[in-house]
């Protein structure tokens, strides 16, 4: 299962710290998940040293998720919120969601429905083939106001955070190159040389596939939140 995976691959983190801790849940909370069931808004947290780093990802236009979650991390407490992209597409209270990230005023990722928003024409030349997916953008980009659209101009291709202990974290949204390209635990070693060449970290966290995964890569931790 998941949460197997997740478990068995922080006992295997780096010993200068504890990465990757998932918020707790009790059997059948659904807390925070959208009304799909994927788990694109579950919390996760790196911790190190005195340091805890809460990352929200693929919210896509759910308030009610995105309420529920930082519900729990007001409950754990953090030092920072890093918010992975997909905010403000596929749900039905988009500016709302963008609201609350503004007043939360935490760094975020572009994802690459935020970056459809900012680019008439580029969903249908990726999910040509999902009318809906296309439709809900368009949509959703008439929708937004100036400002909005500004405020997603603002979201950054992917950051690092140099942690205590001497550790860097890497976060974006699909891949360090890609916002669309997707991290899977099946993915091989051999891609994940290629996804990751030219890119150095401890941890590499990203969102995008809306599947929890925490695995080891070589010297890296990688995490999908």
């Amino acid at each position: 299962t998941e949460r197997k995976q997740f478990e068995a691959a922080k006992n295997e983190a780096p010993s200068r710290g504890n990465f990757g801790r998932q918020i707790d849940r009790e059997p059948g909370d659904r807390r925070g998940l959208n009304d799909t069931g994927d788990p694109g808004t579950i919390v996760v947290t790196c911790e190190r040293g005195d340091m805890r780093i809460a990352f929200i990802s693929d919210i896509h236009g759910r308030l009610a998720s995105l309420d529920a979650v930082l519900r729990d991390i007001d409950r754990v407490g953090v030092d920072e919120v890093i918010c992975l992209g997909d905010v403000a597409t596929m749900g039905d209270e988009p500016r709302q969601v963008i609201d609350g990230l503004r007043e939360l005023g935490c760094p975020c990722i572009l994802g690459n429905h935020d970056e459809f928003l900012l680019r008439p024409g580029l969903a249908r030349e990726v999910y040509g083939k999902i009318p809906a997916v296309c439709e809900d953008v368009e949509c959703q980009a008439e929708a937004l106001t100036n400002d909005d659209l500004n405020y997603l101009r603002s979201f950054m291709p992917s950051m690092f955070v140099d942690l205590p202990g001497g550790a860097r974290l890497m976060a974006f949204h699909g891949t360090p190159d890609s916002n669309m390209r997707m991290l899977m635990s099946d993915t091989s070693s051999d891609e994940l040389d290629d996804i990751f060449e030219g890119h150095t970290a401890d941890v590499m966290i990203g969102g995008h596939t809306h599947e929890q995964m925490l695995r080891r890569h070589r010297d890296m931790l990688v995490v999908n939140a």
